[in-house]
């Protein structure tokens, strides 16, 4: 059913988009809305999958947020700090149909990574030993990264403002969060993956928690890396113990994630600052005062709308011919990436530094649509989103039947990154599984080496 209601909306989005020109504008936002709307019926055909669901409301709000308020407020009212002078009306209609092409893909990708591969279940155990040594091996590694991490950050946000690295990263190596994120998952999965856990681990795993994710990260700004490990964490412990989330209880966490991340949001922007943070929050969530001298309202949609400024940014340097498409060539760029920079000090730089090189104000990052619309245009949106979800899919329905160890930590891994992945830049689900494999294996190679040291002195004795 997913596959039949993402590829009609698909359809009808493409149509939208293609035929933009022979009808009027209200007629183009209808027609993107209502694919919007046959798209969000999958939601119910899968059941209220928890990571479905989250990848659909991250691929959705940037764009149809900032297009429904410019189509629906006075003209000249500002909703994009980072795109001030091209929110129009016209170009909030592309948006939202490429918004539309977007959940279409995402639909279609991961039905068919459900339908297109049947895995039989595999019976497969680890040893005891083997876990243990998975789980003290990740602990440790998550407590240096996270103690390199805090050295990048500095201060905690209510000491000084978060918005800029305080100190260089410690050996020139900027990804201790990829490390901090996926070695906590590791280590949470060694701990529930046994039948009996143990009341000592589960202690010591506590108190890494709260020293990495909140001493390290949410304390001193890290909102983003902080929720995206919680996903992870959350779908680790569903999948494992086989729990099926109703709607509500989904809709609940989802509203609480946002108070908690608004929230949040106002608390750092206001603790160093001297600001109310009652002031703050009513600030990024509420039309409150004009725009510079020229009298424009700004609604203020905080972190979507400077995510959704990139969009809107890449349509028009690409309409103004100021750039050309890329071809794919920001993706190929990954693998030139992987080596950190102190080591390949020529690699590619961040796909975002695209807007600083045209002069063009930016928030930070690359939404996803915002990368595949700069590569591939129209047709972009709707296959870059597919091949991810695809992606996403074929693992965790893998995991779903199979069950093995390492499909359940590339589970977690893939949903930790949804969060940044989706709305800063695609290359995070990159970076995130290459450490993933990194640290995997050579776990797996210390727990090969500790038993081999033990059957030799097995042998001697």
């Amino acid at each position: 059913m997913t596959l039949i209601l993402c590829g009609f909306s698909g359809l009808l989005a493409a149509f939208g988009y293609i035929a933009q020109f022979h009808f009027h504008d209200s007629t183009l936002f209808f027609i993107a809305l209502s694919s919007l709307v046959i798209s969000s019926l999958s939601i119910i055909s899968e059941k209220w999958n928890l990571v479905y669901l989250l990848r659909f409301v991250l691929l959705i709000v940037p764009g149809i947020l900032t297009s429904y308020l410019l189509q629906t407020q006075p003209i000249g009212t500002i909703v994009m700090n980072y795109a001030a002078l091209i929110q129009t009306r016209e170009i909030s209609i592309y948006v939202a149909l490429l918004t539309a092409l977007a959940l279409s893909g995402h639909g279609v990708g991961w039905a068919a990574s459900r339908e297109l591969f049947k895995t039989r279940p595999i019976a497969t155990s680890l040893e005891s030993e083997t876990i243990s040594v998975y789980f003290w091996f990740y602990l440790v590694i998550a407590i240096i990264s996270s103690t390199f991490l805090s050295i990048i950050l500095g201060p905690f946000i209510w000491d000084s403002s978060y918005t800029a690295l305080h100190n260089p990263p410690p050996f020139g190596f900027g990804s201790y969060n990829f490390f901090v994120a996926v070695s906590l998952l590791g280590a949470f999965l060694s701990l529930i993956y046994e039948n009996n856990i143990s009341k000592f681990k589960l202690f010591i795993f506590t108190a890494t928690i709260i020293y990495s994710l909140f001493f390290c990260m949410l304390f001193r700004g890290m909102r983003s890396e902080f929720v995206g490990v919680w996903v992870g964490l959350t779908t680790l412990f569903l999948l494992r113990y086989r729990v099926q989330l109703k709607g509500w209880q989904i809709i609940s966490v989802f509203v609480g994630g946002y108070i908690f991340v608004m929230g949040w949001g106002a608390f750092r922007a206001s603790a160093s600052s001297g600001f109310k943070f009652t002031d703050a929050l009513i600030y990024m969530q509420s039309r409150v005062r004009t725009y510079d001298y020229f009298g424009n309202y700004l609604f203020q949609t905080s972190t979507f709308g400077d995510i959704a400024a990139t969009l809107y940014n890449s349509i028009t340097l690409l309409a103004k011919d100021a750039i050309s498409p890329l071809n794919g060539q920001s993706y190929f760029d990954y693998a030139l990436r992987t080596l950190p920079q102190i080591i390949y000090p020529d690699r590619p730089r961040d796909l975002s530094f695209i807007f600083y090189d045209n002069y063009v104000p930016y928030g930070g990052g690359i939404f996803e649509l915002s990368e595949a619309y700069l590569n591939f245009l129209m047709p972009g949106c709707f296959f870059i989103p597919a091949i991810i979800s695809f992606g996403i899919g074929r693992v965790y329905f893998y995991t779903v039947q199979a069950r093995t160890f390492t499909s359940f930590f590339a589970t977690g891994v893939l949903t930790a990154a949804l969060f940044r992945g989706t709305l800063y830049q695609s290359f995070v689900f990159y970076r995130a599984l290459t450490v993933f494999f990194v640290l995997h294996l050579t776990a797996m190679i210390i727990d090969n080496v500790i038993k081999r040291w033990f059957e030799n002195e097995k042998k001697i004795n």
